[in-house]
């Protein structure tokens, strides 16, 4: 007969926890090929003059900014940086460590029409 081997309570407990945070990370970066998409597409609809996507773990990632986008008004072109993320409790640590940096929270049932609202919104303050 083979004998079952038990784990302690803790270990499973932290097994979860990094299954839980690699589905969020994963879930995150879906999130942001979806938002490349929309800026893509309002690129071509010349409602932006231009956008960077900042990749994973580059300096200005880390710095909280996701994305930069250029928005021409008249003659000038002014530039927005932000972060996305799909968990309150991001958002809550995004301000914390980057309080200059605004914060988009990204939910699975919202509208591509409504994240280019808060977008938008960057560029009225």
């Amino acid at each position: 007969m083979k004998a079952r081997t038990f784990r302690k309570k803790s270990d499973r407990i932290k097994d979860f926890a990094a299954r839980k945070a690699e589905i969020y990370s994963m879930l995150g970066r879906k999130t942001e090929e979806r938002i490349v998409k929309l800026l893509e597409k309002k690129l071509e609809e010349s409602a932006l003059h231009s956008f960077e996507y900042n990749k994973p773990l580059s300096k200005n990632d880390l710095a909280g900014e996701d994305f930069t986008v250029r928005k021409k008004n008249g003659n000038d072109v002014s530039v927005r940086h932000f972060g996305v993320t799909i968990s309150g409790r991001s958002l809550r640590n995004h301000n914390t460590l980057h309080p200059g940096v605004p914060c988009i929270l990204i939910t699975f049932e919202m509208r591509d029409e409504r994240i280019w609202e808060r977008i938008e919104e960057l560029f009225k303050n």
